[in-house]
Formats: structure tokens, C-alpha cells, sequence
């Protein structure tokens, strides 16, 4: 993955690109873009609630209406929590 190539992700307020520090959901403080690939972009970020770091991945619209490419990600979730 590489991390220049974060650039799709807009914030809540749609006024320009996540970057360190944004805020998401009043809870995850983005750290640093991770990277891209073929199922989105991946963020570090720190969960403000937790006080834990997390991995957020955001998908483009045409794999969220997916349902295949969506159980692809939620085994790939499963695999990474283990």
C-alpha cells in the first residue's frame, strides 16, 4: 500500500480530504492514510471512546453494493480480529 496515494476519502463536512487530525463520527482521530487497494483505503486512526488505535477502511460505492465483495471483507475482518 502506499500512503500518497489516499486521496478519495472526504470528511463529514465534505469541505476536503482526511488528514491527520480530522475527527470522524465524533470518535476516530485520523492518524495517517495506510494506504489503497482494491477493496478502498485504509486509515490508522485513534478511537477517542477506547483510547485504542483502530484501522478504518473505507470502501468505494461500487464494492459497498456488493453484497460478494462485502463477505469478502467482513471474512477478512474476522481473520485480521484473530
Amino acid at each position: 500500500m502506499n500512503s500518497t496515494s489516499c486521496a478519495s476519502i472526504r470528511t463529514d463536512s465534505g469541505g476536503g480530504r482526511l488528514g491527520p487530525g480530522d475527527v470522524l463520527a465524533g470518535r476516530y482521530r485520523i492518524v495517517e492514510c495506510v494506504g489503497q487497494g482494491g477493496m478502498g483505503e485504509v486509515y490508522h486512526a485513534d478511537d477517542l471512546s477506547l483510547e485504542q488505535p483502530v484501522a478504518l477502511k473505507f470502501l468505494p460505492g461500487l464494492v459497498a453494493r456488493d453484497p460478494e465483495r462485502l463477505r469478502g471483507l467482513k471474512h477478512e475482518v474476522r481473520i485480521t480480529r484473530q
